[in-house]
């Protein structure tokens, strides 16, 4: 009799435990993802000066190898890394266009700012288009180095070509990711 008592605690004791385990073992991963935006530069809403001009921003062209959620961690001249925690909130492409409109009408006091494609017949004094080509963090440890080049063409009656190339020394994924933005 106490035999069978004592098989029927240990397969209940058994039973008690497996449940307890299988609570822990079945239970989801902590997410561990952390997101991050582009962000237009401080300051205050554009104020008008002068006669206000309209200002088409785009096209815009990006690398194809972000069009992804995950930060791009460049780990060799021919070699990229998916962050596996670093996430953009929003399409970089996306987000890159937004900020780069807004940037430009804060830095030349326009409200005028209309974003690519627009409709046909629409006035536009001047028109932006931008070529991206390197925008990922370079994987350098403990610090991350960011570096972005794009070659502006404003065409009006005179042409002109910008290039910039830009490398900032990041220590975190947020910095790098302020960092990008244009």
């Amino acid at each position: 009799m106490t035999r069978s008592i004592s098989r029927v605690a240990l397969r209940l004791t058994a039973c008690a435990l497996l449940a307890a385990s299988g609570c822990t073992l079945l239970r989801p991963p902590v997410d561990r993802s952390r997101f991050y935006l582009l962000t237009s530069i401080a300051g205050d809403e554009p104020a008008r000066i002068g006669k206000p001009i309209t200002l088409g921003v785009g096209p815009v062209h990006l690398p194809d190898y972000l069009d992804r959620p995950e930060v791009v961690i460049r780990t060799g001249p021919n070699q990229i890394e998916l962050s596996p925690t670093d996430r953009w909130a929003e399409p970089v492409k996306s987000g890159f266009r937004r900020v780069f409109a807004d940037n430009l009408s804060r830095l030349i006091k326009t409200e005028r700012v209309l974003q690519f494609p627009w409709y046909r017949g629409t006035h536009l004094d001047f028109q932006v288009h931008a070529s991206v080509q390197r925008f990922s963090s370079i994987s350098c440890s403990p610090r991350r180095a960011t570096s972005w080049r794009f070659s502006v063409s404003c065409c009006w009656s005179v042409c002109a070509d910008f290039h910039v190339v830009a490398v900032v020394t990041a220590s975190s994924t947020a910095a790098a990711a302020s960092a990008h933005s244009p």
